[in-house]
């Protein structure tokens, strides 16, 4: 909060909405998670819908 108000930005997650910035760090926190057996494979990390959108976003970007 101290960045957003000195700086007039959010430190992570400009430009998105609250939900969009919680299913973020959801995902993320899947992801690094320690214990294996609660981590995604890749399989099941690529069918994500939030790193799907990601992704394709991407690679839309990069094709401009």
């Amino acid at each position: 909060m101290t960045e957003e108000l000195l700086f007039n930005r959010r430190p992570f997650g400009e430009g998105q909405t609250q939900d969009a910035f919680r299913r973020q760090t959801a995902v993320e926190g899947r992801l690094l998670t320690r214990d294996r057996d609660q981590r995604p494979d890749v399989l099941e990390a690529i069918r994500d819908p939030y790193i799907r959108k990601t992704w394709t976003d991407q690679s839309a970007r990069a094709r401009k």
